[in-house]
């Protein structure tokens, strides 16, 4: 049971962090990344 609760949390705890890291992408990037391709889709 040890192992497998370590597992599951282990899997949930990288599961959070590559969330945390797409919102943060996201956030920074990709706000960036649409302003580019709007402006180069009027352009």
């Amino acid at each position: 049971m040890s192992t497998v609760a370590a597992v599951v949390l282990t899997a949930v705890a990288m599961l959070v962090l590559v969330a945390l890291a797409a919102a943060v992408t996201i956030v920074v990037c990709g706000l960036d990344v649409e302003d580019v391709d709007l402006g180069g889709d009027d352009a």
